[in-house]
This record gives structure tokens, sequence and C-alpha cells, in this order.
């Protein structure tokens, strides 16, 4: 049996439509046109996608990490936040995870934080929405992406 054929690109804006749906489904934020939305495919078919928000210069929100049930278990959320994380735009990026997946995003580098007036506005925002909108905890994250590092460990 061969491996399975595993890629990852952008979005197209023709997509953002069909991402919206799936996003609708499992009760995430929508996502803009202005958003970076990647998509992991293996063998062609979409596995999952996830997004980097712009919020300041060098400053992002990764998000909306969906991966397919069908898909899960083999290390596409990894591959995802990797190559979000990888764009030479940010430098410094804050995440919202569910407080299940805090490994997951440690060991991607992230950190848990507390809420501080120096964050922008929109990721304590959302901090708060998410914390009172879903039913489990929702954690605050952060990483620092040194200067002219664009790969992570996979």
């Amino acid at each position: 049996m061969s491996e399975p054929n595993f890629s990852l690109r952008w979005a197209r804006p023709a997509e953002l439509d069909w991402i919206n749906q799936r996003y609708a489904e499992v009760d995430f934020v929508r996502s803009t046109a202005r958003d970076r939305i990647a998509l992991a495919e293996i063998d062609g078919a979409v596995a999952g996608f996830g997004r980097m928000v712009p919020l300041a210069p060098g400053v992002g929100e990764l998000g909306g990490m969906l991966v397919f049930e069908d898909y899960k278990g083999r290390g596409v959320a990894r591959r995802l936040i990797a190559f979000l994380l990888a764009q030479p735009d940010f430098q410094t990026v804050y995440c919202l995870p569910f407080a299940e997946l805090e490994s997951l995003y440690a060991g991607m580098g992230f950190a848990q934080v507390p809420a501080s007036a120096d964050m922008p506005r929109h990721v304590i925002d959302k901090y708060g929405w998410c914390n009172t909108h879903y039913g489990q905890p929702v954690l605050l994250m952060r990483t620092a992406i040194p200067p002219g590092v664009n790969t992570l460990p996979l």
C-alpha cells in the first residue's frame, strides 16, 4: 500500500463560501476574504483547513482549525499550523484553542498567557466571546516567531 499524497495550499476566493459553510456546521466564526486560509489535501480530497487572521503589522491570530473526521489522527492539524506559522508576515501569533488541544499548540511553540491591555482588542474580545459561547473552556495562547525563521517542526 502506498503512502497517501499529502499537500498544503492556499484557498482560492471561490472556496470561501464552502469553507464558511463548514465553519457554520461546527459553530466557528466565519472567515473573510482578508484571512489567509490554508487547505490540507490527502490524495486530492480536502482533509482540513485553518486560517491566519492578520490583526496588525507582524501580528496574527491562528484559528479555525478544522480537520474532517475521516482524516483525524493523521497529523493534518499539525501540518496546517506549521504551514500557517511559516508565513514571514507574522512574528507574534495568538490562538484561542479549546483547552483539550493545549498540548497540540504547546508542541507548536504556543504558551498560555493571561489577557492583557497590550494585546490586540480583537483577541481579548474573541477570547471573552469564546468562553461564554462554547460549552468548554477556551485558552488564550501566544507564540513569538524569531525573525528569519520560516519553518517549524512537524
